[in-house]
């Protein structure tokens, strides 16, 4: 059973119930999406590293930085520091990184929390968006020791609104990337009354009627780089080369997760320029990075790829979630809060709890999510069945 049947209710989801028997593994040759995903997770090096608890360690940590973005793999992990280390002032952004996920990793272990979880990554994963996150905002003036102690605590805050936001959410929701922006938000919040906590430059609170769009030109350049500048923000990089690197860390472990986030990414992109949206947020890719989330996320992960209308759900959840940020993103400057990945992780929610109305569109149960490329290959063989 994978990892992330944990990360769900004791009682049985409805996707479960009415799950089909399960079926034997394909024994003719494999599909092209079969032969050109041929890393996948790495089940046996998984294995391998049960035995030595450094190299677990190692491992875990690796597959929690992969997990940004779903990616149960040490190689997209490894390859998403090196995107990392590309860009401005990349050590910094790699050390911030390492700490997080280190600390919800070891946070996991203290408490004796289930090992599976935490070998696949799933303990590590906000708590490294944590790291990511207070890189990003960092202030200058601050003692870089001060600011590795929040994401310590922050990052160990994360493993524990997993735990109960796993427990809270109807059967067979995931709790995505839920506890980090709870945990930056609770930061946040806090370090406004409190200057001293303040080690990040968080947008101040202001009320917004009316804005001036922007007449400047676009440049197609800055556009076609503001696409892989969006697949970085998932991980909250705005630099378009470290974009190109995660993409192909991604494509590693899953081709359709790569497709799914180059496609998004390139529509929320030209999205925002046919609104005329200020260029610097799209070029910052500031655009791109929900609508590429969700769209990893329905493409074949969470979703079935068994049927036509399980594309139009991720069509429709990838346009919802464009509007979604762009309305949060109106909604929290009220507040000082920066929108994270909020819209993404809620337009999922709903696009998952409404394809339970939708015979023909299937939810992967979470016992059994691995990625697109296995899902499409046990679902052929179901059909075959």
């Amino acid at each position: 059973m994978d990892c992330w049947s944990h990360l769900e209710s004791p009682e049985a989801s409805p996707a479960a119930k009415r799950r089909p028997p399960p079926a034997a593994r394909p024994t003719s040759t494999p599909s092209l999406l079969g032969r050109a995903a041929c890393l996948r997770t790495l089940p046996r090096l998984q294995s391998y590293t049960h035995a030595h608890p450094v190299l677990e360690f190692v491992d875990a940590c690796l597959r929690g930085i992969g997990q940004t973005t779903f990616q149960n793999s040490p190689l997209t992990g490894l390859l998403f520091l090196v995107a990392f280390s590309l860009s401005t002032r990349g050590h910094r952004l790699v050390l911030f990184a390492l700490i997080g996920v280190a600390s919800g990793t070891s946070f996991s272990k203290l408490m004796g929390l289930d090992r599976s979880l935490r070998s696949a990554g799933l303990h590590g994963y906000n708590a490294a968006l944590v790291g990511c996150a207070v890189h990003t905002f960092f202030h200058s003036d601050v003692f870089v020791g001060t600011a590795v102690v929040v994401i310590v605590g922050l990052s160990v805050v994360t493993v524990l609104l997993a735990a109960a936001t796993a427990a809270a959410l109807p059967p067979g929701l995931p709790t995505l990337t839920f506890p980090f922006q709870a945990a930056m938000w609770l930061y946040a919040l806090g370090s406004q009354l409190y200057p001293r906590l303040q080690v990040m430059d968080l947008a101040p609170q202001r009320f917004v009627i009316n804005t001036t769009i922007s007449a400047a030109p676009y440049d197609t350049t800055s556009v076609v780089h503001a696409i892989f500048a969006g697949i970085a923000e998932t991980c909250l990089v705005s630099d378009w080369v470290s974009g190109v690197v995660m993409l192909l860390g991604i494509a590693l472990c899953s081709p359709i997760g790569s497709i799914a986030a180059l496609l998004a990414s390139a529509a929320a992109t030209l999205l925002a320029v046919a609104i005329d949206a200020p260029p610097a947020g799209v070029y910052l890719g500031l655009h791109g990075y929900n609508p590429v989330l969700i769209a990893m996320a329905l493409s074949g992960f969470f979703l079935a790829p068994q049927h036509w209308r399980t594309a139009v759900v991720v069509v429709l959840g990838v346009g919802a979630t464009f509007l979604a940020d762009c309305a949060t993103g109106s909604l929290f400057t009220l507040l000082g809060l920066p929108v994270l990945t909020w819209p993404f992780t809620v337009m999922t929610w709903a696009c998952l709890l409404a394809t339970e109305a939708m015979p023909d569109v299937t939810r992967v149960p979470l016992g059994d999510l691995t990625t697109p490329e296995e899902h499409y290959e046990r679902q052929r063989c179901i059909d075959v069945v």
